[in-house]
């Protein structure tokens, strides 16, 4: 419910390297909010975290991995 009350994000605006990753089980934020996001980020990578809910990202070793990877990557 709070989502949708936030309306349209300009994410079109966002001109930085953005990786988006987020949980394929997820049922708070659904799936399509991050397609959503990545269809609108320019040059965005969406990283799926397979079976994961809301905060998968904190118990996926493998996604905070290729987060890294990927952060050091665009630094570097």
């Amino acid at each position: 419910v709070q989502f949708g009350q936030l309306g349209e994000l300009p994410l079109t605006d966002i001109a930085c390297p953005t990786m988006i990753v987020h949980g394929a089980e997820d049922s708070d934020v659904t799936p399509k909010h991050a397609e959503h996001a990545h269809d609108r980020i320019s040059d965005s990578r969406l990283e799926w975290i397979t079976g994961g809910t809301h905060p998968g990202f904190l118990f996926s070793p493998g996604a905070r991995a290729n987060a890294l990877a990927w952060l050091t990557s665009i630094l570097v």
